[in-house]
């Protein structure tokens, strides 16, 4: 691999990646020609958020040294400041990388249509851009026209996270395993109780609302994604058929209800299962207690949390420490377990939990049958398997139609996602890639990304809120009322499950309105 990307600067700095894609011209030629035909300058902007921007600095200064091009990189700190630009045509950028959603621009023709780029083949590969990308996150991007207009520079998943040190010491190394079912997690959550070894199954923030990623996850594995997303449109399906409600019929989504009562399981304080003082930690503290460190003088651990790629990142200081300390965190992601409730949508309605998980570890092991289940209910299990509450939608770049320099633009974008590019962004975030089929030199992957990887590959089913959906993003369709901010606050002092799914059903058909 390291030979191979040699080779590949080699060609890059020796002809210029302007001729690899064609020699594109800019329009209106305001900055005046650099190397083969592209504009002198190139302007960057980009939100610092939680995966930083070295990357896309490095990735700029070696475009620059390739092309001849000045690429100025320029930050952001304020997450509304670039879509809000945006928006309002007042970008003066030419390729903006955000935290948020292009939709409400893209709606108002203000993006650059992106199709070329995907249809173009890096110097080197043999594949065009399109054919390296997720197809499940292309068919979303897309346009009905097959247009597209913004890309993911993130490629980020969450589920839930498990520390391995913890859980060798309450329950002893080579005696648990990873749950497969909602049920056989918490199978695991008692032995960690009964254990009483002053640990938790579970922490959490109940100010952060990460117990969203949870709720939404566990719907659309029970409802299948494309009813998960119909419902941002207004649609369910009475008898089978797909049909645009009328007075709020979406609220009575039964798979809403099922998630809410797992997710009440776990968060419910009563229960045992939750750190008890998640109702006054910060994210960062319920992290801090998850990678052993206890919170405050309550030295108790935590075996599992809910979180995204981007944790050790944000735990990489007291990771260290540990280690420095004689006491390593070996912390890793884990698959999200199946809702065991999936069985009522089955053929089989009868499924026990114990074949339901002997298919789920059947899918794992890359089988495409399992003998007694029919093709129906395979293909529904492994679809909910590959299900991922993520944030890759919510990562976009694209280039504004305002842009002086749309074909430079463009040129960058063809080079940032070569596997050339895309092994600057890996190396520069331990491992983890863009949703274009790039794998990382081994050495440059940490454990925990590692168990990412090898959980969510580029085939995984992304979910999350739909801000494609005008109705959406008009706050015409609503998600869960709560009396606090998030449904992990309210389950967490004792509402039932029922009762939010309930009170949302009636506060959000009261207020039904999608014209």
């Amino acid at each position: 691999m390291k030979k191979f990307i040699s080779l590949i600067l080699g060609i890059v700095m020796a002809f210029g990646v302007g001729c690899m894609t064609g020699c594109n011209v800019d329009d209106g030629g305001a900055d005046g020609d650099g190397q083969n035909g592209l504009s002198s300058r190139l302007t960057l902007e980009v939100y610092e958020a939680g995966f930083g921007t070295a990357w896309l600095e490095e990735i700029a200064r070696n475009y620059q040294a390739a092309t001849g091009v000045k690429v100025k990189v320029e930050k952001s700190y304020l997450e509304t400041e670039i879509p809000t630009k945006l928006e309002n045509d007042q970008s003066t950028a030419d390729i903006v990388f955000m935290v948020g959603n292009a939709f409400a621009s893209q709606s108002k023709n203000m993006l650059v249509d992106l199709s070329d780029v995907l249809e173009s083949k890096p110097t080197g590969e043999d594949k065009t851009i399109r054919e390296k990308m997720n197809d499940n996150i292309y068919d979303f991007l897309a346009d009905d026209d097959g247009k597209i207009y913004q890309l993911p520079w993130a490629n980020t998943v969450s589920s839930l996270c498990y520390n391995e040190t913890t859980l060798n010491e309450v329950l002893g190394a080579g005696n648990w395993t990873l749950p497969n079912t909602t049920d056989e997690f918490f199978v695991l959550a008692d032995r960690i109780k009964a254990a009483n070894k002053g640990s938790y199954t579970f922490t959490d923030s109940t100010k952060t609302g990460y117990g969203d990623f949870l709720f939404k996850a566990w719907w659309a594995q029970y409802d299948g994604s494309d009813r998960f997303y119909d419902y941002f449109d207004g649609y369910y399906y009475p008898n089978g058929v797909r049909t645009f409600a009328q007075n709020g019929e979406i609220y009575d989504n039964i798979s809403r209800l099922r998630s809410l009562e797992v997710c009440e399981r776990l968060f419910k304080k009563s229960n045992g299962y939750t750190h008890d003082k998640a109702d006054r930690m910060e994210f960062n503290e319920s992290q801090i207690v998850f990678a052993g460190q206890g919170y405050g003088s309550d030295k108790s651990k935590a075996a599992f949390v809910i979180s995204g790629d981007w944790l050790e990142n944000e735990l990489i200081s007291y990771l260290k420490a540990a280690e420095a300390a004689g006491k390593p965190q070996t912390i890793k992601m884990m698959k999200l377990p199946v809702i065991s409730s999936i069985v009522e949508t089955l053929e089989d309605t009868a499924m026990t939990d114990s074949t339901l998980s002997a298919v789920i570890s059947a899918i794992d092991a890359g089988e495409t049958s399992y003998q007694g289940v029919s093709a129906n209910d395979f293909a529904k299990i492994a679809a909910s398997r590959s299900v991922a509450y993520s944030l890759t939608y919510q990562h976009p770049f694209c280039i504004p139609t305002n842009s002086r320099r749309p074909a430079t633009a463009k040129d960058f974008i063809k080079y940032m996602l070569s596997d050339y590019g895309q092994s600057i962004y890996a190396k520069n975030l331990s491992g983890l890639s863009m949703p274009f089929g790039y794998k990382a030199d081994e050495s440059d992957v940490s454990t925990f990304v590692r168990s990412r990887l090898d959980c969510y590959d580029n085939t995984y089913i992304p979910i999350g809120n739909d801000y494609s959906s005008e109705l959406f993003r008009r706050g015409r369709i609503g998600l869960v009322k709560t009396n606090s901010a998030f449904i992990d606050g309210d389950l967490f002092s004792g509402v039932t499950a029922k009762t939010i799914f309930d009170n949302s059903a009636t506060f959000f058909k009261a207020d039904w309105k999608v014209d």
